[in-house]
């Protein structure tokens, strides 16, 4: 394992070298970026919002709305079929919940009508695909309702052109590198760098884009009619500017959305606002013939069910262009223009999920997060040379290279880096440390039995690897779950940890090993054993198992009792809510905060100061997080109260205390935080699933129990210690538990693949000897790694900011009752699970009883 020919070498070699080429855009300033090829200067890591700064808004269309916006479609296409000569007589059509209904007047006209509705109807996905309109016929009543096949279609064309919708309008709106995407069947995600207050986008994006013209009902009597029901073809729309003024309009529009080819914000005579169109299309006939027709009648221009203008028809306009005035302010206007030049929207979109992330903010968790990673890196480092001595330098400086392939391969992705991707990083300084941990001691262990420099260390890297790759194997599933399962920010740490494995494995196990032959070579040691070597542990930690059992049962049903008495801390990604976070240029006291509050009548409103004097927040100013429930309302009005709950905390506080920074803005809704909570749930039961599946594939079933009990106790503890101590419970825990997940089944499966061996080694130890044998030979790799580990984290929970200080303390108390149960749970449930063992037998050669656990199982 230690010869490199010379295209092995390249090939590391220049495995590195790419390495640094990617990583370079990122550490120099514009104008050498500039200078650069195109293939690598455009090759940089995109900051996530939480460190830029902007808005990320989640966006949902309802399906119940879209089906209802294209039955009111298909009734007027079933009123222009029935209408051709010869014209089949119906009444009553109306757009019921199951479809668009009516009545035939003539019986002997079923069948024409029946077959006029189904020429209305395409096979779905092509030919050969079923029809997308079923019709029904009972006694002189017909019914015309989409199948199933084509409502599952509808859904996907709605998405897909709400995304180019959505995407004209913004980039109309003039913001910078928006990032547009989907999320599920019916979600889009909407993350816009640098706005910092995303009101006015929100209401452009909001805007469904449905207009209409239609022909005013002047002798209709309003009280006759219920606002947008519709009744007799008629339907009363009220004005967007005058709500006590309303308008009775035939319900089929004269022209649509559809037929408008262009718009702009204009002015008229007097410099008010007003809007300038173009008619395409069908539109320049369809107006010219109705004004034509209706000259001295009113007509109203009616934008997603509100009146925005109202005129009458002096003279005929058949040129197909003209404009809208109305009340409107001149931001208004644009926003109409942009709309219409836009599209409409299959059906409204609300805002399920809002998160802003002043800029102010976004730059304290860039030099948290540098500050994370320096420190972590240093720590690390003087820790490893201070074991290892030279080898440590070559940990150190492999390391450096992990850091690099890490920074390249994410600039190569075009991924994102957030904050917690950032936290990603740092654990992976802290546990990339544990290959060569592993590699070193197995070198000593080598020597001290004997063996040569060269061959020690190749034995060393022989017998390490299964569980270095089976360490990491563990933890890249955990890695594999959280990005398939997780959102958001946690994704991108998902992203960092799973590169990070990868690029960990190549420079621990390949780079270091290259670096230590050529020492090897060059040097010629005599010995690899220090001079005051440790002779080794001999603790019988197997004897200690009825304590340690009596001791984690203790303490999981303590978890399990806080968890209903005490109740976990949910943060809004679990629970819902508001959550802003401001600050005031003079300090001001958090009293009079909830005073300016307290007549906005929100429920139960929190307001806590922040301060963090390691990274000077909250010294020479006010800092505070207020927190809200989400308003109680009614499913289809959540978003709109949750803004509006928003906007009334915000105005107060400014009315109350002028100028203030808002550093943090959330709102998720009930929807959205059962879902997350839900999301995170099965993350959990399907990491354990696949960690199940893979030790009994890997080792066998009664490795496996052990295993997962382990985890099923590390996971338990650490809910209960968040229950104990308040600690917010939100996505990043999730992520923190995944990862808990992934390191004490690493932990776990370096002692199982050390039993396995002694047990192959020693056929006539007891199980219980064989077993304390295997956890001295690997405790001090255990103590080593969990040890720079424990070093990254903690300048994650000093450095990191509040932001991750919940997940790097659920890490610390992971590590440390990971560390536990690969002791006292893993391997102890060994003795009880019928461990195979290669020609069982005893001291005196006899087979060992099946009930004696100190002995070990029977084949």
């Amino acid at each position: 394992m230690l010869r490199f020919p010379v295209w092995k070498t390249a090939i590391i070699l220049l495995t590195l070298l790419f390495g640094a080429l990617y990583t370079s855009p990122n550490l120099v300033p514009e104008n050498v970026r500039r200078a650069m090829p195109n293939w690598l200067a455009d090759s940089t890591i995109n900051l996530g919002l939480d460190l830029r700064g902007g808005s990320y808004l989640l966006l949902e269309i309802e399906p119940g709305e879209l089906e209802h916006n294209k039955l009111t479609v298909l009734s007027r296409d079933v009123q222009q079929a029935l209408l051709k000569k010869p014209v089949v007589k119906f009444t009553q059509r109306r757009v019921a919940v199951d479809g668009v209904r009516f009545n035939v007047v003539d019986e002997s006209q079923i069948d024409e009508a029946v077959k006029r509705l189904k020429d209305l109807s395409s096979p779905v996905g092509g030919v050969g695909g079923p029809q997308s309109l079923k019709v029904t016929v009972e006694n002189k009543s017909v019914l015309v309702a989409f199948s199933d096949a084509q409502k599952e279609n509808l859904q996907v064309e709605a998405i897909q052109d709400s995304i180019e919708t959505v995407r004209r309008r913004v980039d109309a709106f003039g913001t910078t590198d928006p990032s547009i995407s989907r999320q599920g069947s019916n979600r889009i995600v909407l993350e816009v760098p640098g706005l910092d207050d995303p009101q006015s986008l929100i209401e452009l994006v909001q805007k469904a884009g449905v207009m209409t013209v239609n022909l005013v009902d002047d002798e209709a009597d309003p009280s006759q009619y219920q606002l947008d029901k519709p009744r007799l073809s008629k339907v009363k729309r009220a004005d967007a500017y005058d709500p006590n003024r309303t308008y009775v309009l035939n319900e089929d529009p004269i022209v649509t959305g559809a037929d408008f080819g262009s718009a702009s914000q204009g002015f008229d005579e007097q410099g008010r606002p007003q809007i300038n169109f173009t008619l395409t299309g069908r539109g320049p006939k369809a107006f010219g013939d109705f004004t034509s027709a209706n000259v001295g009648r009113s007509f109203a221009i009616v934008l997603d069910g509100k009146v925005i203008s109202a005129a009458n028809v002096r003279t005929p306009i058949l040129s197909g262009s003209g404009r809208i005035t109305g009340s409107f302010t001149m931001e208004e206007a644009n926003n109409i223009a942009i709309v219409l030049r836009s599209g409409e929207l299959a059906a409204p979109l609300n805002v399920v999920e809002q998160r802003v992330v002043g800029p102010g903010m976004g730059q304290e968790s860039i030099t948290a997060g540098a500050e994370a990673s320096l420190l972590g890196l240093a720590l690390v480092a003087i820790f490893m040379i201070f074991v290892y001595r030279l080898w440590g330098v070559f940990a150190v400086i492999s390391l450096a290279a992990n850091i690099m392939l890490i920074m390249g391969a994410l600039s190569l992705l075009g991924a994102t880096l957030t904050l917690p991707g950032i936290a990603g990083i740092v654990l992976t300084i802290g546990m990339a440390v544990d290959a060569n941990v592993l590699v070193f001691e197995r070198i000593r262990e080598e020597a001290r039995n004997g063996r040569s420099p060269m061959t020690a260390t190749e034995f060393g890297y022989k017998e390490a690897s299964s569980s270095i790759f089976d360490a990491n194997i563990t933890t890249l599933i955990a890695a594999a779950v959280l990005f398939n399962l997780g959102s958001g920010p946690v994704k991108g740490f998902a992203v960092t940890l799973g590169i990070g494995v990868v690029t960990s494995v190549f420079t621990a196990f390949v780079f270091t090993r290259l670096l230590m032959s050529t020492w090897l070579k060059r040097a010629k040691p005599k010995s690899l054993v220090p001079d005051k070597e440790h002779k080794g542990f001999k603790f019988e930690f197997m004897k200690l198992r009825m304590p340690a059992f009596a001791l984690s049962g203790a303490l999981i049903l303590a978890s399990i009792a806080l968890v209903p008495m005490r109740g976990l801390n949910f943060g809004i990604d679990f629970a819902g809510g508001i959550v802003i976070e401001i600050e005031t240029q003079e300090p001001i006291e958090i009293p009079a905060i909830r005073s300016a509050l307290a007549p906005l009548d929100l429920g139960d409103v929190q307001v806590v100061e922040v301060q963090d004097p390691v990274l000077g927040i909250g010294q020479d100013s006010t800092v505070a997080m207020i927190r809200t429930e989400t308003p109680a309302v009614a499913d289809d009005s959540e978003a709109g109260a949750t803004q509006a709950a928003t906007e009334k905390i915000l105005s107060a506080l400014r009315a109350e205390f002028g100028d203030i920074e808002v550093r943090r803005n959330e709102a998720v809704g009930p929807k959205v935080s059962g879902e997350l909570l839900q999301d995170g749930i099965v993350a959990l039961v399907v990491a354990l699933g696949f960690m199940l599946l893979y030790i009994w594939f890997r080792f066998e079933g009664a490795y496996s129990i052990g295993a997962v009990a382990a985890l099923a106790h590390d996971l338990v503890l650490t809910i209960g210690m968040f229950a104990l101590t308040q600690f917010e419970f939100n996505l990043s825990t999730i992520a923190a538990l995944l990862t808990i997940v992934g390191y004490s089944m690493n932990d776990t499966v370096v002692v199982y693949d050390r039993v396995r061996e002694e047990l192959r080694k020693y056929k006539k130890m007891p199980l219980t000897k064989v077993i304390d044998l295997a956890l001295n030979n690997t405790l001090s790799r255990t103590t080593l790694t969990s040890g720079t580990t424990m070093l990254a984290l903690v300048s994650i929970f000093i450095f990191g900011g509040e932001t991750l200080r919940g997940f790097s303390f659920a890490m610390i108390w992971g590590v440390f009752v990971g560390t536990y149960s690969s002791i006292f749970v893993a391997s102890a449930l060994l003795l009880y699970t019928n461990v195979r063992r290669t020609a069982p037998t005893t001291e005196d050669g006899g087979k060992p009883p099946k009930s004696d656990p100190e002995t070990g199982a029977v084949v």
